[in-house]
């Protein structure tokens, strides 16, 4: 089995994609914590998993608060020795239109969705970092659920959208601080990963938290150190590197010059599709 002897945790598994991920872990062999607030949801899924042949056990828990989590934690290491995989899936939704939203709606899921994710990721990360590591190296994975509404927006979804903005957001900044303990801190999957492996079985860093690093010890290009900041840009290209290019500024493309035609210009902004015909032969149809 893929995860055998591997520890989970799953907040929000009483249901829905929490209860999904939590069945997916036993089937492949891992020890899990099915975490909710919702008991009888929560307990259910722990005797499906044992229904079924695998082995979880049921912990009630409040992800927006620090001392829950602290508990879950402590819950598993208590009751498997250690945590390998903690997925931060607990999440609420409140719809209101944007003028009609109360104070206390949008606070209530920011505290579930996004503190929720923070707390439960930094108590687990915390246990990872100080647990020995697997015969690999690799000393625990946090994966963060967050959604298509972190870019894209929905009218009356305000802090479900702003929440899982944020969550992906919280996903990169621990990317960047949990690589830079190298093997002996915590690897991390996208929403998640911080280390991986490549094909020849070496971990090496996240292509985020290698350009950071990159771009830390390079300084930038000398040229781009004398632009402003908010007019230098980052490009990570397909092999792991970093470049720096100025910021893009508009252009004047040139045409080709036809036998007979005066050299022109187009405008920066003219697609590639427009500048093509206007080279082709031939009556044009705009």
């Amino acid at each position: 089995m893929k995860l055998a002897d591997r520890v989970a945790i799953v907040t929000g598994a009483a249901q829905g994609i929490g209860a999904a991920c939590a069945r997916a872990f036993a089937e492949a062999g891992a020890r899990v914590v099915v975490a909710d607030v919702n008991e009888v949801g929560g307990s259910a899924v722990v005797k499906s998993i044992a229904a079924a042949g695998g082995y979880a056990l049921f912990k009630q828990a409040d992800v927006g608060d620090r001392s829950a989590c602290e508990a879950l934690v402590d819950y598993a290491v208590t009751h498997f020795g250690r945590v390998d995989i903690l997925v931060n899936n607990a999440a609420i939704v409140h719809a209101a239109e944007f003028l009609d939203l109360a104070e206390e709606d949008f606070d209530r899921v920011l505290r579930v969705n996004l503190k929720g994710a923070f707390l439960c990721a930094q108590a687990a990360a915390r246990q990872m970092a100080k647990q020995a590591p697997r015969a690999g190296g690799e000393r625990g994975v946090v994966v963060n659920m967050s959604s298509i509404n972190a870019v894209l927006a929905i009218a009356n979804q305000v802090p479900y959208t702003v929440s899982k903005g944020g969550v992906s957001q919280l996903t990169k900044v621990m990317a960047l601080a949990l690589a830079r303990r190298d093997r002996s801190g915590v690897d991390r999957d996208r929403d998640a990963e911080g280390r991986r492996d490549d094909e020849r079985g070496g971990a090496r860093p996240h292509p985020v938290a290698h350009a950071a690093e990159a771009a830390r010890r390079a300084g930038g290009n000398r040229a781009d150190r004398r632009l402003p900041r908010e007019r230098r840009c980052v490009v990570r290209d397909g092999n792991d590197g970093l470049r720096r290019r100025r910021s893009p500024r508009p252009q004047l493309h040139r045409l080709r010059r036809r036998p007979g035609s005066a050299r022109t210009r187009s405008p920066g902004r003219m697609s590639a599709a427009l500048a093509r015909l206007a080279r082709a032969p031939g009556p044009r149809r705009l």
